[in-house]
């Protein structure tokens, strides 16, 4: 990913964006709300609540308006109703960048997208040195749409939290150049978090010219980074580790509920293995799971890997029967090493050992 030269922090403020239909009867999830900016968290707004003002705030989109009004003032929790698509141009300073700051996108009545006019990202989470309680989350019938020539994530969390629900969903974010310029629809780095209820990633893709890129859906790297994935699906995306890469460097990755998830791919080094924890509660699915290795040496992914867990947690038949093996995978090389099947099995608690 390309560093930025200016981080932006983001406070915990939940923000929900109702964007109403006026005159039509139609409302939010609290009855006589109009589309707008809201203060405190979506439960908690009643018939009364009333938005703020934010016209007289900079930018050429009421997400501008909105990142500017909370990012001015002190850490709180807002609303944000929704009730038209919304199209927005790339950039790389839009963010919400105040400490303590939780904002919640929701979408009125039917889907409401918002749609990148141009190359870059649509939100930036979080800044470095990292600030505390930054949070985005996307709420019910709203699509975060990318761009079909991007040089960039849609969304990039780096040292917050982000988090998508159930009716969300990120597409369409196609990025394509030399390894280093390529991107996946989620980027999260440097102790972030990304929590999936549910929602949808689907539909975009990382394309290299030269040798590897990322996953096409969602790509977590860099120590103290989580992830959690309870619901939902990254399914239909491309990229050189499919729809989702996890590094070595990654604190965790878990899944429950009936999260699912298209091609997996989990790193390991010479000295770490990122290994998926599996809920009791799993119903889901991973349809491919590579393994990759730390370099492009033909024996280590195999020997980054071998009486190593590969799965911890509740790892039993029925759960491993959830996962299909997929190939060892080399660190920058796209040509696969060879399928994980044809050398090499899941034991009973979950750590890749050798065929008899």
């Amino acid at each position: 990913m390309n560093n930025k030269s200016k981080y932006f922090g983001i406070i915990a403020i939940t923000v929900v964006f109702i964007l109403a239909s006026c005159g039509n009867g139609t409302t939010g999830p609290v009855n006589g709300l109009s589309a707008g900016l809201y203060l405190g968290a979506p439960g908690s707004l009643t018939n009364t609540s009333a938005p703020l003002a934010i016209s007289g705030e900079p930018g050429a989109t009421v997400i501008d308006k909105a990142l500017s009004y909370i990012n001015g003032r002190a850490g709180a929790t807002y609303t944000m109703l929704i009730a038209a698509d919304i199209p927005i141009a790339g950039s790389g300073s839009r963010a919400l960048e105040k400490a303590n700051a939780k904002l919640t996108l929701i979408g009125m009545d039917t889907e409401r997208k918002i749609s990148l006019t141009s190359a870059g990202m649509m939100f930036y989470v979080g800044s470095n040195p990292a600030l505390a309680g930054i949070e985005l989350t996307l709420g019910e019938n709203i699509t975060l749409e990318g761009f079909a020539t991007n040089n960039n994530c849609v969304v990039h969390v780096d040292g917050a939290s982000f988090a998508m629900l159930p009716g969300s969903k990120i597409t369409r974010n196609i990025s394509s150049g030399t390894a280093g310029a390529t991107h996946p629809a989620v980027y999260v780095r440097r102790d972030g978090s990304f929590t999936m209820q549910g929602g949808a990633i689907t539909g975009n893709s990382s394309t290299s010219t030269t040798t590897s890129s990322f996953s096409g859906g969602l790509f977590v790297d860099a120590t103290g980074t989580t992830v959690t994935l309870a619901g939902g699906s990254i399914t239909g995306n491309s990229g050189f580790a499919g729809d989702v890469s996890v590094s070595q460097n990654a604190s965790s990755i878990d899944i429950s509920g009936n999260a699912e998830v298209g091609t997996l791919t989990l790193s390991a080094s010479n000295v770490v293995c990122r290994s998926m924890a599996i809920a009791s509660d799993w119903t889901g699915s991973v349809t491919i799971l590579n393994l990759r290795g730390a370099n492009d040496t033909a024996a280590l992914p195999i020997a980054n890997w071998v009486n190593k867990s590969v799965l911890t947690g509740t790892v039993n038949t029925i759960t491993i029967g959830q996962i299909t093996l997929g190939n060892f995978i080399y660190s920058n090389v796209s040509t696969p090493q060879h399928a994980i099947s044809d050398t090499h099995g899941l034991n009973a608690t979950g750590v890749l050992i050798v065929k008899p």
